[in-house]
Formats: structure tokens, C-alpha cells, sequence
């Protein structure tokens, strides 16, 4: 395929959200420093123009977590582009999991490094820093928390922020937590917020911002920033699927996993073989063959496979958590071709 019929439109964003968005506002004053944390697969979709908008004033380090999941050459157009963009802001890059023993990790050590520079360059205007951490949901920011807490900690320390595969999993502001004594250096942990532009045009505040477009929404969905529950999901999946088979190192792994002959543009027969492999099958009555239940009108449809017993919403529920896990090869999202940012 050439093309994808990105007609799908976004419409989740939870009052959890509205409210944490609210309250970042309203402390401003108590923050010294912001740690925005992105997906390296899609670094300039899963930015918020509402955090560029209400965060100016602040101090920044972005970090692009996840980026073991991205391409592997697309860190240095990423520099670049901020380079050329956007110069004084600092630029780091993490991985989807940080394990323990993550405080010899480079990255977490590099910025900690940066968090004490900033600290210790002016110890009358920071006697103690106060670092905020913001992000779309289900980008990594609780798991950073985690991670510079057991750097900065003396002898290691316990994870202070739940985290999970899903979005949604903070959902209020939490409580600081220190990392570093001397200079005292706090961190506080948001909940996930979405570019309010995720909301159709009636429903926003604002008025007068135009909607995500569906190709940036489909991206959203296929990286689990949004809720899986309440998205599209056989759209999500088709949506990943066209793009692997647009790269050719990777429209080979798939096939390769799911016991297919080779790529395919047909969905259907993607989510056939993952229902089929995996058994996520519906209960069918004893007696009544799939040829039973089989139009002939409907063959190849999810429909068709519904009637086979094949659960076609877990299975591509299951395809794309094979991409979130980093099953189906690296892949960046978003175009970084010059031209493109």
C-alpha cells in the first residue's frame, strides 16, 4: 500500500488530566525546572503545546525515553533538528526499561549531572530545586522518577512511583520526592496529559485549535499514549502494519513470528494468525462448525473473523503490544527528514 485511509479521529482525554494541567499552573512558582519527557519514536508528535505555553519561563531538559525502540540512527537528526530549533534546550535519551543498576546508566547519570550543575551554578536562587516531570501518559516519566531516585539515593532506594504498560497509570500529582542531598534536589511525578487538541474541535476549552490530525492520532494510539480500551484498535493495528511493510528490514520479522509466508497488506490475515496462534478465540457452540457460521459475503472481514471464534480486538490488541515491547523490529514514527521538522 501507498496510502493509509487515516479517517480514524482521537476523542480521550480524561477530567484527571484537566485537573493535573490546572494544578501545574497554579504551582508554577515552586518549580525550578522542567524535565519533559517524550517518545523517541514519535519526538515531535508526542510534544504538547500547552507544556510550551505555560512552561516558557522554566528551565528544561527534554528526554526522549524509549529510544531503544526507535531507529537507531535517528538520534543525531533529533539533536540536529533541536540544534537548529531550539539550542539552550537540553537533549538526552533513555531506554523503555531501566532496571536496577540503572544508576550506571550514562543517560540518568548525565542528567543528574545536569540537575546538580543547574543547582549548584546559582545556591542563592536555589537553595533547593525543585524539578517537575511532565509528559503524555505511558511515555516512561514515572519509570525516570524511579531511576534518578535510585541515582541520586545513597546505598540505592525503593521505587517511589508506580508505572505500568498503560496509559492512565498516574493520575494525580504525587508528593516530591528527593533524589540528592546537597545540593537538595526534589522531583515531583504528573500524570500523563494529552495535547487537549486530542479532543474534537466542539469539545475544547479554548476554541478555535484545530483537532489532531488522524495520522497524529493513529501514532498516538499505535505507541500507547492513549487508552486502548476506548481507541480503534483493528485501525491501530492496520495503521502499524503499513507502516512496517514501508520498511524493508522490518517487513520481514513479523511474517517470521506469526508463522505467515511472507508480508502482507491484509490485516485480517495478521490477526488470523496471532487469534489462531495464541488461542484468543470466542466460545462457539458444540456442534457448529466455522463453515456454519462462515458467509461466504463477509470472508476476509473482521466480521468473518468474529464468526470464525478468532477474538480480532485482542488479537490486535496482542499486535500492537508486539510493537510497544520492540518484538517487530526499531521503528521511529514520525518524519525526520529535513524537509519534514
Amino acid at each position: 500500500r501507498e496510502t493509509f485511509p487515516t479517517t480514524a479521529a482521537l476523542n480521550w482525554y480524561p477530567k484527571h488530566q484537566v485537573k493535573a494541567l490546572q494544578q501545574i499552573q497554579n504551582g508554577l512558582h515552586h518549580v525550578d525546572l522542567v524535565i519533559e519527557v517524550r517518545d523517541a519514536r514519535i519526538p515531535f508528535t508526542s510534544a504538547n503545546p500547552q507544556f510550551e505555553q505555560i512552561l516558557a519561563a522554566r528551565h528544561r531538559i527534554i528526554v526522549f525515553s524509549k529510544a531503544d525502540l526507535a531507529h537507531p540512527h535517528h538520534q543525531p537528526l533529533i539533536r540536529a533538528a533541536f540544534a537548529k530549533w531550539a539550542p539552550r534546550e537540553t537533549v538526552l535519551f533513555t531506554e523503555s526499561r531501566l532496571p536496577p543498576g540503572t544508576r550506571a546508566r550514562p543517560a540518568i547519570r548525565q542528567l543528574v549531572r545536569s540537575i546538580r550543575e543547574l543547582a549548584l551554578a546559582d545556591p542563592a536562587r536555589f537553595p533547593y530545586l525543585q524539578a517537575l516531570i511532565v509528559g503524555l501518559p505511558n511515555v516512561g516519566k514515572s519509570t525516570l522518577t524511579n531511576a534518578l531516585r535510585q541515582a541520586g539515593a545513597t546505598g540505592g532506594a525503593r521505587k517511589s512511583a508506580k508505572v505500568g504498560p498503560t496509559a492512565g497509570v498516574t493520575t494525580a500529582i504525587a508528593t516530591r520526592v528527593k533524589i540528592t542531598s546537597d545540593p537538595d534536589i526534589y522531583l515531583v511525578d504528573t500524570p500523563g496529559i494529552l495535547d487537549p487538541r486530542a479532543l474534537t474541535r466542539g469539545q475544547q476549552t479554548g476554541g478555535g485549535s484545530r483537532g489532531l490530525t488522524p495520522d497524529e492520532a493513529l501514532k498516538l494510539t499505535v505507541t500507547g499514549a492513549t487508552n486502548d480500551a476506548i481507541t480503534d484498535e483493528i485501525h491501530a493495528a492496520d495503521y502499524l502494519l503499513f507502516r512496517l511493510n514501508q520498511i524493508p528490514a522490518l517487513q520481514g520479522i513479523y511474517p517470521a513470528l506469526l508463522g505467515l509466508p511472507g508480508p502482507t497488506n491484509d490485516i485480517d490475515t495478521v490477526l488470523g494468525a496471532i487469534g489462531q496462534r495464541h488461542r484468543y478465540t470466542y466460545f462457539r457452540p458444540r456442534g457448529v462448525t466455522p463453515k456454519a457460521l462462515f458467509p461466504t459475503t463477509l470472508s476476509g472481514s473482521p466480521e468473518a473473523r468474529r464468526l470464525e471464534g478468532i477474538d480480532v480486538e485482542r488479537a490486535a490488541r496482542h499486535f500492537l503490544h508486539m510493537y510497544r515491547d520492540g518484538q517487530l523490529g526499531r521503528m521511529t514514527l514520525d518524519d525526520l527528514r529535513p524537509e519534514a521538522i
